[in-house]
């Protein structure tokens, strides 16, 4: 004659077992509901304030003259429809230029498939980087971005006052001009959205999923 011994443990498991099936869907839809506002959580949108004293965006404004390294007219309208990454380069620079390029390469290269971003690198030596020796340089760096040139006063104004970066002549130094070593994050409507540092690979990595982030904004819209 044989008898049966119950499972002392055999309640408490299936009783666990039951408020898993009932907690599960709660933690994932917490979890679900949590990294959707965390993503698409409005970026800063950087504002100055004007001469009636209003809090207004920060917007780029395209002066004329400005063209590509295919010689081709470079204004908003090239940029319609696309956020946008700017880098700012000149082609004889020894030391933060090529790391500028490359970060910016390895960022667009993170965005591979996508259409609606656009990537520009602007030239703070255009006496020197013509658009022919731009397209050279953007053929020996494999960069199939745009690269833009133009009139210096133009492209002064246009980088110190519309990106908020620096930009000068520094004669005697090693580079003979200060420029910013930052991209400069632009939404479709001409936005500044954020600066991330090249010289900073989480920054880069950081830019990278802001990107997503203001996809996810305007789709939100």
């Amino acid at each position: 004659m044989s008898s049966t011994q119950p499972n002392p443990h055999r309640g408490k498991l299936r009783a666990i077992l039951v408020a898993s099936i009932i907690l599960l869907p709660v933690l994932i839809w917490i979890v679900f509901i949590s990294w959707g506002e965390t993503r698409c959580k409005p970026l800063p949108v950087y504002k100055y304030t004007n001469a009636t004293g209003d809090s207004v965006p920060r917007l780029i404004d395209y002066p004329q003259g400005l063209i590509s390294q295919a010689g081709v007219s470079f204004g908003v309208e090239s940029l319609a429809g696309k956020h946008h990454v700017a880098g700012f380069i000149f082609t004889t620079c020894p030391t933060t230029c090529p790391l500028v390029t490359r970060a910016m390469k390895e960022v667009k290269e993170g965005q591979e498939g996508t259409q609606d971003v656009a990537f520009v690198s602007y030239t703070v030596d255009p006496a020197t980087d013509s658009a022919a020796t731009l397209a050279a340089y953007a053929q020996a760096q494999q960069a199939d971005w745009t690269f833009v040139t133009g009139d210096s006063s133009a492209l002064k104004q246009l980088i110190r006052h519309s990106y908020l970066q620096p930009y000068q002549d520094a004669p005697g130094q090693r580079e003979k001009i200060t420029h910013s070593s930052m991209l400069v994050l632009v939404d479709k409507d001409q936005r500044i959205r954020g600066f991330y540092n090249t010289l900073r690979p989480e920054e880069m990595k950081k830019l990278q999923q802001e990107l997503n982030v203001l996809r996810c904004e305007y789709k939100s819209q």
